[in-house]
């Protein structure tokens, strides 16, 4: 796990979430990877996936049979059924992910009956403390470095809208009812 959490701070030298992970076999360490989604501008590269497609390049295999993956934090869906299908053996991850986590939230990948393969599943909760700490400290950075260049966040698009007033409502209905009745009587008559 140590080296992940170093490859979650590499993670942060190019402005990605720190996450990171490592695929061992026979106690060697054979992938690793780090978020690249900012970096690389691709929504589908996170840490794991990466790991992934560097173990089986690196072992001329499609399925990583005997695979463990240590990651910094629970993986979300999209890399909890890239491990399965990939069927490595044992999961292992830092800190619990409430918002997007798919192995123990959400989604709960591994839980569907119909899935073909799950893998064991390690939460270790002596190293989640580190990764959530380095969690909050990138996003509370993110969070000041967009108030403070006045970029908008998710959040604050929705908030520009607003309701119409009722008045304003009925002005719309004034305004299209009769377009709307011309074009009933219209196909009324054909």
């Amino acid at each position: 796990m140590n080296q992940a959490f170093i490859l979650a701070k590499k993670a942060l030298t190019h402005d990605d979430v720190p996450i990171g992970a490592v695929i061992v076999k026979d106690d060697k360490i054979i992938a690793r990877g780090e978020n690249r989604v900012q970096k690389s501008k691709n929504p589908t590269l996170h840490a794991e996936i990466i790991a992934i497609n560097r173990a089986c390049k690196k072992l001329g295999v499609k399925f990583l049979d005997g695979c463990d993956i240590y990651v910094t934090l629970e993986p979300c869906s999209m890399c909890a059924t890239a491990i399965s299908f990939a069927r490595i053996a044992n999961v292992y991850f830092a800190a619990r992910d409430v918002k997007g986590g798919g192995i123990l939230h959400n989604a709960k990948v591994f839980d569907n009956d119909k899935h073909l393969w799950k893998p064991n599943v390690h939460e270790m909760p002596e190293c989640a403390d580190k990764s959530a700490d380095m969690l909050k400290a990138f996003f509370t950075k993110l969070r000041n470095t967009n108030k403070s260049t006045n970029k908008p966040t998710q959040n604050s698009t929705i908030t520009k809208y607003r309701c119409a007033s009722s008045n304003e409502v009925k002005a719309i209905f004034d305004r299209i009812l009769p377009k709307i009745q011309n074009q009933l009587d219209y196909l009324k008559d054909k």
